[in-house]
């Protein structure tokens, strides 16, 4: 294990533990495992393809920092991720994921989920815990219903659910006040449904064709 103290950095390796670094973001996608970051900070956006084994004491975040553990084959979601509290962007992209447990609410500065591709016949509830969400993916599953907990989700700006199953959606979701943009493309909505769910919806953008 190697051990790097009180530097400026760009790079990041495995196996290492840092304490008192500077890191000044890259454009590399990195994955990083059994490596300790401690009182560490992070000055520009950082994208993770894993980062297994890895702790984080006493970090600073002061941009985005991304974990993309997509098409990996994935069934669950590594129950490290539940720990990583400074994403604000998580993809989990052409997986075969069918749930999410109650623990994702631990991501308190997560902004953008994308679920593209799994395998979900039913919308996550749990992820309505996050309210700093702002935008969901959830395209091209099997989802025939929205719950009425959505109405839980104040800050979300877009939602896209292109390519599901579902026929119609609450009324709860007129509750969301700052959506901006819904994609609704290919999902089997009739005309009168669709009238509906613009009127739950007068100011936001919403696609229905495929």
């Amino acid at each position: 294990m190697n051990f790097i103290e009180d530097k400026v950095l760009e790079d990041l390796n495995c196996n290492t533990n840092y304490r008192n670094c500077r890191f000044l973001g890259s454009t590399r996608r990195y994955y990083i495992e059994n490596t300790n970051f401690d009182t560490c900070i992070f000055l520009k956006k950082y994208t993770f393809l894993g980062l297994e084994n890895c702790k984080f004491r006493d970090c600073t975040f002061s941009c985005e920092t991304i974990l993309d553990l997509s098409i990996q084959e994935l069934k669950e979601i590594p129950k490290y991720v539940f720990s990583l509290h400074f994403l604000t962007k998580l993809f989990l992209i052409g997986n075969q994921i069918s749930n999410i447990p109650k623990e994702i609410d631990n991501l308190v500065n997560l902004k953008y989920l994308w679920l593209l591709g799994n395998n979900f016949s039913e919308f996550p509830t749990s992820i309505a815990r996050i309210t700093s969400l702002q935008a969901i993916n959830l395209c091209e599953n099997n989802i025939k219903e929205i719950p009425t907990c959505i109405k839980k989700m104040h800050n979300l700006k877009g939602i896209f659910l292109r390519w599901n199953a579902l026929e119609r959606l609450p009324k709860e979701i007129g509750e969301l006040n700052m959506l901006e943009k819904l994609d609704l493309g290919g999902n089997p909505i009739n005309r009168k449904n669709k009238r509906v769910i613009k009127s739950y919806l007068p100011k936001c953008t919403i696609y229905f064709e495929a």
